[in-house]
């Protein structure tokens, strides 16, 4: 079964950003400006709502966002697991044998941009399809809730958790591994679990920020007399949801990716409030 510490792979994506942050921010300007750029277009051409085109519209900019975020994982745990030159002691160590060789960096971070696109592509047609589906015609033809609708709903829910971790494929990709050696890493129902527990521990702190940014906005564009239906708050909003989109994605893409190298490296980890 793939376990690993969720904490101490989340804490590793946040000191990670925080110790390399002026690096982290060259590679991360470009693609935020592009987020941002696409997101206000949405806004001005009254797309804001039609997510299966935002998602086609939005492929240039995820595999851009795919590759930088490759090339600062990579880079994290390049770091992380690359032992210190120390003469006369270890002169032939080379790098962890699960990092790739140099001759296969961009060629595997190339694959995990072009997962990561897929990946995105796929999430926009659910949630696109699963919005057509809540229109208030279909809310109002919705059939009472019952013992069975009950049961449908917690299978349902049951088989997105099991299904959380193909969101993920990417990140194995960097190291060399093929989605099926990941999946079967990964193939316990439990496995789920320390990807969505990673991944709540970097959503959660970002949701506040994004809150508490959101609030602020709403606050100064008030002294304006601007409401929430204004242009000016839409694009607003629009820049803010724009950059911590961005930042959810690369930060738990870290987290991840120390959790997916510890299970290949099989060290067997578990989180010790567990």
């Amino acid at each position: 079964m793939a376990s690993f510490d969720i904490i101490d792979c989340t804490s590793q994506s946040y000191r990670f950003m925080w110790d390399h942050r002026a690096y982290v921010t060259r590679f991360s300007v470009p693609v935020i400006f592009a987020k941002i750029a696409a997101f206000v277009v949405f806004v001005l051409l009254g797309l804001e709502e039609n997510f299966l085109r935002q998602g086609l519209l939005l492929v240039p900019v995820y595999f851009l966002e795919g590759w930088v975020i490759g090339q600062l994982v990579l880079m994290a745990l390049q770091i992380e697991h690359t032992p210190k030159k120390v003469p006369g002691v270890n002169d032939k160590q080379g790098p962890h044998p699960l990092l790739p060789s140099p001759a296969n960096v961009q060629r595997n971070i190339m694959a995990s941009a072009v997962i990561y696109t897929l990946t995105k592509l796929a999430l926009a047609f659910i949630i696109g399809m699963t919005m057509q589906g809540h229109s208030p015609e279909s809310a109002a033809s919705a059939p009472p809730a019952s013992g069975s609708m009950f049961i449908f709903v917690v299978v349902l829910i049951a088989m997105m958790i099991w299904a959380f971790r193909f969101f993920w494929i990417y990140i194995p990709m960097l190291l060399g591994k093929t989605p099926l050696q990941y999946l079967l890493r990964f193939k316990a129902f439990s496995s789920s679990f320390y990807l969505l527990g990673v991944w709540m521990l970097c959503f959660v702190p970002m949701a506040i920020l994004m809150l508490l940014f959101t609030e602020f906005m709403a606050g100064v564009l008030s002294t304006f007399s601007l409401t929430e239906d204004a242009t000016a708050f839409r694009i607003g909003l629009s820049v803010i949801q724009g950059t911590f989109d961005y930042l959810l994605a690369l930060l738990s893409s870290l987290a991840v990716g120390f959790g997916v190298f510890s299970v290949f490296n099989d060290e067997n980890k578990t989180t010790p409030i567990w």
